[in-house]
Order: structure tokens, then sequence, then C-alpha cells
């Protein structure tokens, strides 16, 4: 890092140097002509002007800004700038007397930021990981490890070069894709977010291995942000993953939510030649638990991992990632028997333990299966397929696995998709309002794997809703749920085209109420015909807005006339609007 004592200059209104002295030079690295401000970050260049131009107005006799200015080796600094005017012109045109001084001026202060630099040098040699920066305004990448007091470099260019020199030497789709995303996280700016990429970049011996990167963004004026964080390899066979390596369910004997998923992405990318995603849910839980308690449902819940654990053996690892909801991931499978034999042990094993409990009480389970790479290249993808196959099961009468099959279930042309859903499956949504919104932010806005159609139906049914109607691409697009059916494409001026006035009726919540449509005849006539054709008595609107102008809207709606939505209906509904709302821009 340079170092400076103080540097004077002198300036013209057009901030070009006039002259210098050798400590301002021997910072700068400037020719005497340029305008001083090139050298400035360009977010701060307006407070230089600005308080340039009070002194020419004679607001006030002498200035001081902090900024930050590039040295000679093109790297920025926080400096102070006292600015005042020179007692003398030039030709007519007025001079400042520029000094700038950085934030250690002192000796006291110089030798204090010096020790601790030492510190920080230390401190990443005993690190056993890389680092990485980015910085938005140049967009260039540095990625360096400390080796016996050293900087050594493992990157340094633009963050366009880093993706296009992996992209053309990674053919794992997994790999690739979580680099990808990699990437864009760095480029957005994402306020914290991590991901596991096999690469040989970072290891010591080139060979290529799990690297966990963890990055956090500062965000500065405007639209700059820089980007730093840690890359640490995994030291994990290619051909296995410990389970040492990660933490069990404080309830039951398998992994906990955050480590199973870990594992699957993990699993993945190791690049297997075919990973098996399995959900399994225990049938007529619920029941169970109500009738002998939740002691008796926990021995149930710690039984059932016993029995997947013991039939799995080294062929897999199991999960808990809700309530009665477990992930089983299948990375020892060698063929589709093998695969079919094992989910067959599984449940075969878990309803004969409880064969003796009267029918309505009997535990089972359903279980959804997808393959990686043949029905996806991503985890979410492959969840969402498996959690598609899980409510097929529940469907077909519960008890029995159904593994995704591209000829037997053509996901574009399943006309009833909201059927899937069981009737204790939609008892226990009716009753849990608060769990259902829970699973809309963590498992649909936050990790993305809950689909808008699956969303939509838990809605429906936990708000006891007859249609839920959403409008989006500024009015071009509609799709409506019910319980029947999904409607994607609607092309119905109605919806799409409810006219200016109506968006002024909703409140500051962007939230608007309607159990009569008398009085919003003449806002939107040719909506309120269209509800009353479809018996929609009672509606709450949710307006989706960017930059304070709608680009769409969501419909909650009932059939019965009712006098009043109840608080907590308006408050969630409005709470549901608002993640679908982030959603959509996220998009």
């Amino acid at each position: 890092m340079s170092t400076f004592a103080t540097g004077i200059a002198t300036i013209d209104d057009q901030m070009i140097l006039r002259k210098a002295d050798d400590a301002f030079h021997s910072f700068i690295g400037q020719d005497i002509y340029a305008p001083i401000t090139c050298r400035m970050y360009s977010a701060d260049t307006q407070r230089f002007t600005d308080a340039l131009d009070e002194l020419r107005l004679d607001k006030c006799s002498k200035n001081v800004v902090a900024l930050r200015i590039k040295d000679y080796e093109e790297i920025y600094h926080w400096v102070v700038i006292t600015i005042t005017k020179e007692p003398f012109d030039l030709n007519g045109r007025p001079l400042y007397h520029v000094v700038l001084t950085p934030f250690y001026g002192s000796d006291s202060e110089r030798i204090e930021v010096q020790r601790l630099q030492k510190e920080n040098n230390i401190l990443y040699q005993l690190i056993d990981a890389s680092l990485l920066t980015y910085d938005s305004e140049t967009e260039l990448v540095d990625i360096y490890a400390h080796s016996d007091g050293l900087k050594v470099s493992l990157f340094h260019g633009s963050l366009a070069d880093w993706e296009h020199d992996f992209t053309n030497k990674e053919t794992n789709v997994a790999v690739l894709n979580e680099f990808k995303q990699l990437c864009a996280d760095i480029k957005e700016g994402k306020e914290k977010f991590s991901h596991t990429v096999i690469t040989g970049y970072f290891s010591r011996d080139g060979k290529e291995e799990p690297c966990i990167f963890r990055c956090n963004s500062i965000h500065g004026d405007d639209t700059f942000h820089k980007v730093i964080g840690s890359i640490s390899t995994l030291n994990h066979n290619q051909n296995s993953l410990s389970i040492a390596d990660f933490t069990l369910d404080a309830g039951i004997p398998i992994l906990n939510k955050q480590s199973i998923i870990e594992y699957a992405k993990r699993a993945l990318l190791t690049g297997r030649s075919k990973v098996y995603l399995t959900i399994l849910d225990l049938d007529n839980f619920k029941a169970v638990n109500d009738t002998f308690g939740h002691f008796y449902g926990d021995e149930v819940l710690s039984t059932v991992a016993d029995i997947i654990t013991k039939t799995l053996g080294d062929l897999g690892v199991a999960g808990r990632i809700g309530g009665d909801e477990i992930m089983i991931i299948l990375t020892g499978i060698q063929s589709h028997a093998e695969l079919r034999n094992t989910l067959r042990s599984i449940r075969t094993n878990i309803e004969w333990t409880y064969k003796d409990l009267q029918e309505n009480l009997r535990v089972t389970c359903s279980m959804g299966v997808a393959a990686y790479p043949d029905h996806a290249t991503s985890y979410e993808s492959l969840f969402q397929l498996a959690d598609r196959m899980l409510y097929t099961a529940k469907k077909k009468g519960k008890n029995r696995y159904v593994i995704y099959t591209p000829e037997l279930h053509n996901l574009n042309d399943e006309p009833d998709k909201t059927d899937a859903f069981c009737d204790s499956v939609l008892d226990q949504m009716k009753r849990d309002k608060t769990g259902v919104m829970q699973r809309l932010t963590e498992g649909f806005l936050v990790q993305k794997i809950v689909t808008y159609e699956r969303a939509m139906t838990e809605i429906l049914y936990a708000f006891e809703l007859d249609e839920i109607v959403m409008v989006y691409d500024n009015m071009q697009m509609a799709t409506s749920w019910t319980k029947e059916k999904v409607t994607n494409d609607m092309n119905d001026p109605a919806f799409l085209n409810p006219g200016f006035a109506f968006f002024k009726e909703f409140d500051v919540y962007n939230t608007l109420i309607t159990n009569n449509f008398f009085y919003m005849e003449e806002k939107a006539p040719q909506l309120v015909e269209r509800l009353r054709e479809l018996s929609l008595e009672s509606c709450f609107f949710y307006k989706m807005t960017h930059k304070e102008s709608p680009f769409g809207y969501i419909l909650f709606a009932k059939k019965n006339i009712r006098q009043q939505w109840s608080e907590y209906e308006k408050t969630m509904l409005a709470l549901a609007g608002k993640i679908i709302e982030l959603s959509m821009l996220e998009r």
C-alpha cells in the first residue's frame, strides 16, 4: 500500500492541475495538465465539485471533503482534501489551493495502520482458505492466497473471463450450473451467499475438489458493490461423502434439513453417474399424533428413521426436511431393479412394523423419486420433480412409491395438477395457515424448492378460497388456480385490462377488499361483470408494483358473500401477495 506525506497542489476552475509538490506527484503519478477528478472514484467526484462550487460562489472560505483517490498503482485510498481559494488568478480564472492528507496523517496513526496490516497478513496465512474480491466498477475478480508472508495470485481478471475459462474446461452440467449461479450472485451483489463448486483452481496438488465459496457483498453509492469471500476446499474422497461432516437432526437419528440439502448438492457435484432423490412422507401420521400424542409420534419418527437407515446401508443417506417428511439421497444404486427393491423394502418394513394398529391409524409411507442427471440437472429442479411424484403417490392411494418416468408423467399435459393432494394433507392445510406462510417464505421465496403450483394450492386450501388469479408481466399474462384445475395463459380482457381507475382504489398497503360490487362498477365494469359471472362475491386484491408502478395483481376470492375479512386473513394474504411479488421481481 502506498503511503505519502501531505501533498499540495493548485487547480483551476476546470479542476486541471496547474502545479503540485513532489509528495503529491509521487502519490498520484499524474501529469500536471490532467483534471484531478480523473483520479477520483466516480461516486465521489460530485462531492468534490460541490465543494468547489461553494467556494466559487463565496458560500465559504474553506471546504473539506473525504473521498477515494487512485495512486500511481491504480489503487484507491481514502484521503481528506482541504480546498481554499488562491490569492491570485490565472488570466482572470480563479485558482484553488488543494491539500491532500491521508486518514492516517500522523506518524502514530501510520504506525498503527501498519501494525494492523501485519496482523491481518498473519491471520491470512493462518486461514486455510483462499480469498476472493470483486469490484463492480472494474468488474475484476481477484483470487489469492497467502504463503510465507507473500500474496500468491490464483486468478486476476474480469468476471466474464473467469466464467468463460471455467465453462470451457468443465463438462459436468451440475457443476456448471452451480458455478454460473455463483457468478450471477457475485455480479448481482447478493448480500450473502454460499456455493459448492468442483474445481482444481484452489487445491494444492491441482486435483479437482469440492470448494465452498462463502461470500458477502458490501454496497456503496449508486450501483457500486464489492464482494469479499473465502474459498475453502473439502478434503473428501471424490467417490464418497462422509457423514461425519454433517449434523444430525435433534429429534431422530438422521441428518437435519440443512445437512441433507448440502449432502444432496455435494452428491450432484461429485460427478457420479446417477443420483436418486427421494422424498418420503408418512401416511396417517397426523391421525396417529392426535390419537396417541406427540411422544408416541416422536417414537414413530425415530423408528421409521432406523428402518430407512438400516435398509439403505451404504446405498445412501437420509435426512429430515419437515415434520414427517424425509429426503433420501441414493448414490450407490447400480440398476433400476436395485432402486425398486430398496424402495419396496422401506415401504414394506414401515407398513409391517405398524400392521397391528387399527386400520385408520396404520402408519405407511408414500415416496416420490427423480434421478440426476436423467430427469434434472440441478438440485432445485430435481427436488421439485420428486415432490411432484410424491403427491402423485398420495393421489393414487398412498402406501406406494412413484418414480418419475417421462413417458408416463408428461408434466406439460397434466390437466388436473392440484388433485394430487390427498384429503389428510388438505385437512392439515386448513388448520395450518401459519405453516403454509412459513413454507411460502422459506420453500418458495428463499430456497425456491416449492413451485407456484404448490404454493397457490396450499393458499387455496389453507384460507378456504375458491379461486386465485394472478395477472403479471405488465397485464399481459394471467394464470388461474382453483381446487379443480390450473388455467395458464388466460386471455381474458376483463382480468388483463381492469383500467387505471381500478388501481387508484388500492390502499397504502397495496390491498383492496370488495364484498359487494356496486361502488366498483364505474371503476372496473368489465372486471366486475366477469367476477359476477364466476360468482366470486368476496374478493381480496393485492397490487404488485415495481418502482411504484403496478405490473400486475393477485386476486384471492371466495364465492360466498361475507361481511368482512378477518384481520388475520387480511394480514396473511397481504403477506402472501408480497412474497409472490418479490418472487416475480426475481424472475
